[in-house]
Formats: C-alpha cells, structure tokens, sequence
C-alpha cells in the first residue's frame, strides 16, 4: 500500500517538474506568450514570478552539477583517485576522451569559457523576471490580434509578428538538431566508442555519455541562444 501511495506522487512531482521546466525554457523566455492575455494576471505571476526562478535555480545546480562529474567524477572512475595536478594531462575526463590529444589545451580553454558563460545566464534568470510584462505580446481573440503594454495591436500587424516567431522558432530548432545531432553527436560518439580506446562501460559512464552529455550540451546551446 505505501508503494502504490508513493508511486503516483513521484509521478505528479515529475509531471510538475517537466511542466516548468518547458515553460521557463520555452514559454517565458519568449516575448510572444502562449497565454491569453485575459488570463494572464494568475497565469502570469505564478509563472514569472515563482517557478522561473526555481527552475532556473534548478537547471544551474544540474548543470554545474554534471560538468563537475564529467571531470572529477570520471577520472575518479578510471584513475581510483583525484588527482588535480594529473586533470590537464587526463586521458579520462570527458572532455579529453572527444578531441585529440594535440587540441587539449584549446579545447579546455573553450569549455571553461562556454561553461562559465552559460552557467552565468542560467545564475542571472534565477535571480530575474525573463522580461517585464510591458515588453510581453499576449494572444487576444483567439490568437488574430497580439496586445503589448495594454495596446492591441491590428489583425495585420499580429500576423505578421506571429509569422515571424513561428519561422524563427523553426529555423533555431532546425540548426539547435543539425548542430547537435549531426555534428556533435555524430563525431563526439565516433571519437568515444569507435576512435577512442579507454571507454569502458559501466552505470556511470553510460549515465554520462547518454544522458549528463546530451543534457549539457542542450543546456549550453539553449543558454548561449537566450544571450
């Protein structure tokens, strides 16, 4: 019976978990909201004001969280010790286990960048509203018309605004597959489990690799595109 109890609740706790994370992501980022602008005072204030900046909080723990592991946590895996006079020079590191060995150095000093960059925007949306609401477009009269700071703008005008975020949306998520899946996916997976001669598997590194890896790298292209 306490098994079947606490079941449902880690499934609502998940569902609510997934539900603001899409919304800080997707939803609150964006100036052209998918909530109606006669409901947005409750809508509004719950979202931008409460679960934005806890889910923020959130992504920025997980995220500092899975580049620690994917340097400390994976040469503790192969090497049975910390070592941090040894990480510059460590085959075992996630980030060394991709790129050719001759490239360390480069490829280190873009990582550190783009990850500090990244966990920076992530750090400042946990503290601030995405956008005040005055800047905000809400759909009126089911979606012809678009008002901003009170102010409706005409069918036409709404239209074409509405086109444009469509469009650009689409192209973003078109370049955010290719370069994700295609190019760094494709090569960085090549170099792990084809090229590279140290992986090994285990619980870890296949969290790692097919779950902590994609995750980071979403984290960091959408987080460098919200600049």
């Amino acid at each position: 019976m306490l098994f079947d109890i606490k079941i449902p609740k880690l499934r609502e706790l998940f569902i609510q978990f997934k539900n603001a994370h899409y919304n800080a992501l997707f939803e609150q980022l964006d100036a052209v909201q998918s909530i109606d602008y006669n409901q947005r005072p409750s809508l509004h204030i719950d979202f931008h004001q409460h679960r934005t900046n806890t889910t923020f909080a959130i992504i920025s723990l997980m995220f500092t969280t899975i580049f620690l592991d994917s340097i400390f946590g994976m040469q503790y895996e192969y090497f049975g010790r910390i070592s941090f006079s040894e990480l510059a020079t460590s085959p075992y590191i996630s980030w060394h286990q991709i790129p050719p060995v001759q490239i360390w150095f480069s490829t280190d000093a873009i990582m550190i960048a783009n990850t500090s960059t990244t966990l920076a925007i992530y750090v400042l949306l946990s503290f601030h509203s995405p956008l005040p609401e005055r800047f905000l477009l809400f759909p009126l009269n089911n979606g012809r018309n678009l008002v901003v700071d009170g102010r409706i703008l005409k069918e036409k005008v709404s239209k074409k605004i509405l086109r444009f975020c469509k469009l650009s949306k689409k192209a973003v998520i078109l370049v955010a597959a290719i370069f994700e899946v295609v190019i760094v996916y494709g090569y960085c997976y090549y170099r792990i489990f084809l090229a590279g001669k140290i992986y090994r598997f285990s619980v870890h590194t296949a969290w790692m690799w097919f779950v902590a890896f994609p995750l980071f790298f979403f984290y960091i292209v959408h987080g460098n595109s919200k600049c």
